[in-house]
């Protein structure tokens, strides 16, 4: 078990062990304060940041994303960087749009990479729904109605989700609040009114019982 695992571990690791995803960690303006980073790392995102740009631009690049990492020139304002002082982290992509200016080379570079997704989950998902709904049954469909049934099947799963997610924060409520009732000996319980379907059966809330 401890063998599967590490190398699922090492597995990941070589996953994530690429340029453009140092590049990304070293952009975001919460990994400044990062005492881990070391000099590989630092060189394979310089590389690939400055290789990014032209080559009229790729030394404007280096000079700002040096200002950047050291916090000067136009990254020298304390405002930037309130959120290193003990604060919440900062949401990289509205940093670099609302907070930054005069390092506009940078910041396209920065934008581009931080908008990169970390997974491709999402965009499997929709492979599969594009899939169900454009089968050989259906593969007379036109590119608009596919995109349009699409767009609903989808709402129509996240919509449910939400729904079921209400109603378990519901009966959580509500046998958090038997718990507190039994607790003082009442009798009178919250009343609880769900219909069945078929992911949730009705709960029965029992009185307490007193010998």
């Amino acid at each position: 078990m401890a063998v599967e695992v590490k190398g699922l571990y090492v597995k990941r690791m070589i996953f994530f062990n690429k340029p453009h995803l140092k590049a990304a960690y070293l952009l975001d303006p919460n990994s400044v304060s990062d005492a881990t980073i070391n000099n590989e790392l630092n060189t394979a995102a310089i590389t690939f940041i400055t290789s990014s740009a032209s080559a009229i631009t790729s030394s404007i690049v280096l000079s700002q994303y040096v200002s950047f990492r050291s916090r000067k020139e136009q990254f020298a304002a304390p405002v930037m960087w309130l959120h290193l002082n003990g604060g919440l982290p900062v949401d990289p992509v509205s940093w670099w749009n609302m907070l930054v200016s005069g390092a506009e080379e940078l910041r396209i570079i920065a934008l581009k990479m931080l908008r990169i997704l970390a997974s491709s989950a999402a965009a499997e998902r929709n492979w599969s729904m594009f899939g169900h709904i454009h089968s050989k049954l259906r593969n007379r469909l036109g590119n608009g109605k596919i995109d349009k049934l699409v767009y609903v099947n989808w709402n129509l799963k996240v919509g449910k989700r939400n729904e079921r997610r209400k109603k378990d924060e519901a009966i959580l409520t509500d046998n958090e609040a038997a718990k507190f009732n039994d607790a003082l000996g009442s009798t009178e319980l919250l009343p609880v009114d769900y219909n069945d379907d078929e992911e949730f059966r009705r709960l029965d809330m029992i009185q307490p019982y007193h010998a």
